[in-house]
């Protein structure tokens, strides 16, 4: 499970003021066109671990580029493999500035 005190824990800065943090989260419900809303008990994730991280420095670096990376002191992100039930996250995004 994911902690978001640990997202604090590795970006902390006492000389930054703003802290932005995205979780995604297991959601009750889904949307369905055709249905309308479904129940969700779970999500289930797989990935390619070392394909995986690589992604994610790659969305960092870009998104530092695009909002002025000498503001932006830290970020972490994290994820989860695996079962993800109702109201878990499944990925935390922060970053400080």
């Amino acid at each position: 499970m994911l902690v978001v005190t640990e997202a604090i824990d590795a970006v902390n800065g006492h000389s930054c003021g703003a802290v932005s943090l995205f979780m995604g989260v297991t959601r009750r419900t889904e949307s369905d066109d055709t249905s309308g809303r479904r129940p969700v008990q779970c999500l289930v994730y797989e990935a390619y671990h070392s394909m995986a991280i690589k992604q994610m420095q790659t969305i960092v670096e870009q998104n530092m580029a695009v909002y002025d990376s000498d503001r932006i002191h830290k970020c972490y992100v994290c994820y989860q493999l695996g079962r993800v039930n109702v109201g878990q996250a499944s990925i935390v995004c922060m970053s400080i500035d």
